[in-house]
């Protein structure tokens, strides 16, 4: 039997007793980054996106970047634009723009690939479990995780 890694790595931030579906889809391990600067959380965000887009193919409304605070309270700040794309708060995907929202607001919608920017865990928003859980449970497929941190 194959492993959800997604599930079993976010049943920990749960105070929930959940299961996994028989016809949950099978992901990959998550991939967590680490760093206290901002810059270099922007730059890494913006290879990731080249990655996944550029490299893998993958098209911009299969992507997703969830935070806890508006847009210009991350390490994106006033500058949207992040190597050569475009990140929409609460906005639509498009050719080169990828949608960002608070997790707050993404309740109940689901993507193939997920980017949790700015996880802090001494943040009120991200210390609750219950918040990191609807976050990371909105991936179907790949979940990545920026954290600020060493």
């Amino acid at each position: 039997m194959a492993i959800n890694f997604i599930h079993i790595s976010d049943t920990h931030h749960s105070e929930l007793n959940t299961r996994i579906s028989d016809k949950a889809p099978i992901g990959v391990e998550v991939i967590e980054y680490y760093s206290l600067n901002k810059k270099i959380r922007r730059k890494y965000l913006s290879q990731l996106l080249h990655n996944l887009i550029i490299e893998k193919k993958l098209k911009e409304h299969q992507i997703v970047i969830i935070g806890g605070h508006s847009l210009r309270n991350t390490c994106i700040g006033e500058d949207n634009k992040i190597g050569q794309f475009i990140i929409s708060e609460n906005g639509s995907p498009a050719e080169k723009i990828i949608p960002y929202y608070t997790y707050m607001k993404y309740k109940g919608l689901e993507s193939d690939v997920v980017i949790l920017l700015d996880v802090e865990n001494h943040d009120p928003r991200w210390s609750k479990k219950s918040s990191l859980y609807t976050a990371m449970s909105r991936a179907k497929h790949l979940l990545y995780i920026i954290s600020v941190k060493e």
